[in-house]
């Protein structure tokens, strides 16, 4: 009775040991590059899907692209920013968690256009 007592403890104390850990994958950080139109200086507004994907892993989501009828691209909805490979562009979100090479988000924008008054 005690064998079967062990043997059944045992295998309940193993059990838990045996359950495979799932690894989440580990984005770098996002550094935009507003002038020259770059994510990390290797992704650019005409990267493709795969290229955004290996690049930073940690993608929220995923649209395949069509002939023009979705916009088919990779999202980061926890960083805010977006790249829409099947138009060619990214946009960054005013949530957005990375660096830009211009501060412009949150920027005043007066500031921005240096003096110029836009009338309407």
């Amino acid at each position: 009775m005690k064998i079967t007592i062990f043997i059944f403890a045992l295998i309940i104390s193993i059990q838990p040991c045996i359950a495979q850990l799932k690894t989440t994958p580990v984005c770098p950080s996002f550094a935009v590059d507003v002038l020259e139109g770059t994510v990390n200086e290797k992704l650019f507004t005409y990267s493709s899907i795969a290229e955004v994907e290996n690049k930073f892993p940690c993608f929220t989501s995923t649209t395949p692209e069509t002939n023009g009828s979705t916009c088919g691209g990779v999202f980061y909805k926890d960083k805010d920013i977006y790249f829409f490979t099947e138009r060619d562009y990214i946009e960054v979100g005013p949530n957005f968690k990375g660096t830009l090479s211009l501060p412009l988000m949150g920027a005043f924008v007066a500031a921005c256009l240096n003096g110029w008054v836009i009338q309407g």
